[in-house]
């Protein structure tokens, strides 16, 4: 039965393959390259009008349009929304959009010098017998080199980039994030340091996630999660043994 569903899927995605590329033709440039080739948001369609999901409009937000990065993110109707007064404190706290806006410029010059302050200095130690100074910096380039090769990003120079994004009223339209290196087990994981660039703080959502506190068993160890089963949008989540 499972096989038969799977294969049922795979043929409607086949079949809305010509779809999607009508509606990714239809696409901005930067959203293009986002989203990459794959894209399929046909297909999204299909599955979020099967399951009457709310969220009718992500669609054409993520595939065509692009979201906002910063600021009021939208509501993809994936979490329970926050209360009134939450949400008009954290509107309140929020640094102003224009501020980054303002210091973008600033702020990409400075974080180049320091990058390549940095790397002179790691080079400088790895030129000593310190084999682990540039390790951090050559795993996020060969893993952006392999994000390129895929299609996936760009490799530019600063210049390029903030021609690439242009100029608003306030200044370049690009504010550069530096990589970090996460290890999950034996795998580096690279991610962008949004908050060193303030675009945490310049972002608020009307949702959030709540996660239940684990069980502790004697001794303060945390136990396996009860066989909870709820229903949300008919998706059936969590099992038996927290499955």
């Amino acid at each position: 039965m499972r096989l038969e569903r799977l294969a049922a899927l795979r043929e409607v995605s086949e079949r809305l393959r010509p779809l999607s590329a009508e509606i990714i033709s239809h696409s901005k440039d930067h959203v293009k390259l986002a989203v990459g080739d794959a894209a399929h948001p046909a297909f999204a369609v299909a599955v979020i009008m099967a399951i009457e999901w709310p969220g009718t409009s992500f669609p054409s937000d993520h595939f065509v349009r692009g979201h906002d990065v910063i600021g009021a993110l939208p509501d993809f109707h994936l979490w329970r929304e926050k209360s009134a007064a939450t949400v008009a404190d954290e509107a309140a706290e929020r640094l102003d959009v224009r501020v980054l806006e303002e210091s973008n410029a600033s702020w990409n010059a400075s974080l180049a010098d320091r990058l390549s302050r940095s790397y002179a200095a790691a080079s400088r130690k790895a030129s000593t017998g310190d084999i682990k100074a540039l390790y951090d910096f050559r795993v996020i380039s060969d893993i952006t080199r392999a994000e390129r090769d895929a299609g996936l990003v760009e490799i530019l120079p600063l210049s390029a980039l903030a021609a690439r994004f242009k100029y608003g009223p306030r200044g370049p339209l690009f504010r550069a994030d530096e990589r970090f290196i996460v290890r999950q087990g034996a795998k580096p994981r690279p991610c962008e340091n949004c908050r060193a660039s303030n675009k945490n703080a310049a972002c608020t959502t009307r949702q959030k996630i709540t996660l239940a506190p684990p069980r502790l068993g004697r001794g303060g160890g945390a136990l396996p999660s009860r066989g909870v089963r709820r229903r949300w949008l008919g998706l059936r989540v969590g099992g038996r043994g927290g499955q």
